[in-house]
């Protein structure tokens, strides 16, 4: 996020892909992020592209990274499960929501603003229907439910892999 200071939300985010195979295990022990379990973790770098007006974007999250999949609020999940078709966009936006942490700053408004809009870019390229990112965006929205988890620093953010292969 910091090659992206100046990022404009009305520049449209255009050309979404998936560079990689996201390929998640499942912690044989319970992490806390939030308040909320996180018991997957990405086990290979996972990485997207996109276009933001003429510059191309790459993402890379990091293997290691605990993630609890889609964090849907309880209200919306009806409409949107915590894995489906938008489960990879959710995982580059869980990226987007810590990676201001590792360089040691406080998270902006456009930073919050970035994450959202990539995360919509890649639920529309993974085929979400409107219902799913409509209810993705108002989530998104919603101060209860992403504002304090965007500002609020974190723990467990990374598992060391190599300490638990076989």
């Amino acid at each position: 996020m910091a090659q992206y200071p100046y990022y404009d939300p009305d520049i449209p985010i255009t050309d979404f892909g998936y560079s990689d195979w996201l390929i998640l295990g499942r912690a044989p022990f319970t992490l806390f992020r939030h308040d909320r379990e996180a018991m997957y973790i990405v086990m290979k770098d996972f990485a997207v592209t996109m276009k933001i007006g003429a510059l191309t974007v790459n993402i890379v999250v990091p293997q290691g990274m605990t993630t609890d999949l889609a964090s849907v609020p309880k209200c919306f999940r009806n409409i949107v499960g915590r894995v489906g078709p938008h489960l990879e966009a959710c995982i580059v936006h869980d990226w987007l929501y810590i990676a201001w942490q590792l360089q040691n700053r406080l998270p902006t408004k456009a930073d919050k603003k970035f994450a959202d809009n990539v995360l919509h870019a890649g639920a529309k390229a993974a085929g979400c229907s409107w219902a799913t990112r409509w209810a993705l965006k108002i989530a998104m929205g919603m101060p209860m439910f992403s504002w304090r988890v965007f500002k609020e620093r974190d723990s467990n953010l990374f598992v060391d892999l190599d300490e638990y292969e076989a």
